[in-house]
């Protein structure tokens, strides 16, 4: 109501419906009306609201309130726009490509080992009149793996943030210069591969870039491109790297340590949980022993004295039992430990490699 008119307005209109209307058919006729006439101004304003957010907020800010500068389009996330973006490059001879939505037309097959049908394709949910198109569908997986195996020669891209319809207000203060730009793929394996993506960046005044400015900066649409004769070796390039590498392995080793000690503490309290209900077991089965045979010593006659003994013969098996329960139940708690110390040094183990994927000279524009 409150985008729409005054409150007291819209209730005003109400009352007049009540007011003039005489049947149930006169109501609903006029309210079908004024719904018709509130859709057009609720469809006004939430167009002028779209645009302002896309005028005057960050691209960061748009991305999480998840809306699109056309009430047809479809919201895609940062990952599902990448896919997009690989898709499109990938597919530049086979598919015909919708403007507004991310739905393209599959013409032909461009892996002849994958069987991948001829149709469309969407990258919606709740598709029912096309395939289903998602990072997990065997197409996107070899649109990946062919894209990470392209060539990625040194480039001088020129990046147009002039044409950018959202404003990314971290790379405002560099439109007008250049610098390099460097991505580098970390590898960490223990007992098992984790890979990091490290973004590094600098200005021709040297100043460093951090990895969302990196980041920001590939997103933007590449007006130009022309080869480097250097080499673009840019040893500070590599030193940041280094130290982000450090940062990472760092964190890695911390979140290690606070997994290590949340597990131990687990074990630490399942197992005095455990010996807890054993001890008290033990002692409901010592307390039993006693009454019976407090029984059995006051017992007037011989086969009630047997019986009692026998009784007592039964309840200290069982707590015999419950021993060595508790026995083997140490030392499996200690076992655990001893797993778990074993997992954690496999980890500190670590075998790190680090890969270049390309080095860029950027201007942005």
């Amino acid at each position: 109501m409150g985008v729409i008119e005054s409150g007291v307005d819209f209730e005003k209109r109400i009352a007049a419906i009540y007011q003039s209307c005489r049947t149930k058919d006169q109501i609903q006729e006029a309210f079908d009306k004024l719904q018709a006439e509130m859709d057009d101004k609720i469809a006004a304003n939430m167009k002028s609201t779209r645009e302002k957010l896309f005028d005057h907020f960050d691209d960061e800010v748009v991305e999480k309130l998840k809306v699109t500068r056309q009430h047809t389009e479809v919201y895609l996330n940062r990952y599902e726009r990448w896919l997009w973006a690989v898709t499109q490059l990938g597919l530049q001879k086979h598919a015909d490509f919708n403007s507004a939505d991310p739905v393209f037309y599959l013409k032909s097959n461009p892996f002849k080992n994958i069987k991948i049908p001829i149709g469309t394709y969407k990258l919606q949910k709740n598709v029912t009149d096309a395939h289903t198109y998602r990072i997990g569908h065997p197409l996107a997986q070899a649109l990946i793996k062919k894209t990470k195996n392209l060539d990625t020669p040194n480039r001088l891209l020129v990046f147009d943030y002039t044409n950018v319809h959202n404003r990314i207000a971290i790379l405002e203060d560099l439109v007008g210069q250049e610098g390099f730009l460097a991505v580098y793929n970390l590898t960490v394996s223990a007992l098992e591969s984790e890979d990091y993506i490290i973004h590094v960046g600098l200005t021709g005044a040297g100043e460093e870039l951090d990895s969302d400015q990196c980041m920001r900066l590939l997103s933007i649409p590449v007006k130009s491109e022309k080869p480097v004769n250097s080499s673009l070796n840019i040893m500070d390039l590599d030193n940041i790297q280094k130290k982000k590498q450090a940062e990472i392995l760092d964190n890695i080793a911390t979140k290690n340590a606070e997994f290590f000690e949340e597990e131990m503490d687990k074990l630490d309290k399942w197992a005095e949980d455990k010996r807890n209900s054993l001890r008290l077991n033990l002692k409901e089965f010592d307390e039993n022993i006693k009454e019976n045979k407090r029984e059995a010593r006051i017992a007037r006659s011989l086969p009630e004295k047997l019986a009692a003994q026998k009784k007592i013969r039964e309840i200290e098996k069982k707590r015999d039992a419950a021993w060595r329960e508790y026995d083997i139940a140490g030392r499996a708690i200690e076992k655990q430990k001893d797993d778990l110390i074993d997992t954690i040094e496999k980890q500190l183990k670590q075998n790190v490699s680090i890969e270049k994927l390309f080095t860029i000279k950027w201007k942005l524009i």
